[in-house]
């Protein structure tokens, strides 16, 4: 199995953090373009909460997808508020 790599970017520029290129958890992550940034530690942790949504969202597509039609399995959707994200990660789940 290949891995794939993706570009943690700032939200709102959508921009590719900058940092060192081995961090440590308290390295600081920045965007280069409005300088929001944080620990990188913290900001793995807010890609992780973006990646899961991402995750169930594509999930949920893919069950709606699978059993729509079907007679016999109800697909039933529920609202989850999204959180607000300062950094984001592209994981071009189709």
């Amino acid at each position: 199995m290949s891995l794939k790599t993706a570009d943690i970017k700032c939200a709102k520029c959508n921009v590719a953090l900058q940092g060192p290129t081995d961090p440590e958890p308290d390295s600081r992550i920045a965007c280069p373009s409005c300088r929001e940034g944080d620990t990188f530690e913290q900001v793995m942790r807010e890609i992780h909460e973006h990646a899961t949504e991402q995750v169930g969202d594509s999930l949920g597509r893919s069950f709606e997808k699978t059993f729509s039609g079907n007679k016999n399995i109800t697909v039933t959707k529920h609202a989850v508020p999204k959180k607000l994200h300062r950094f984001i990660v592209d994981l071009d789940l189709h």
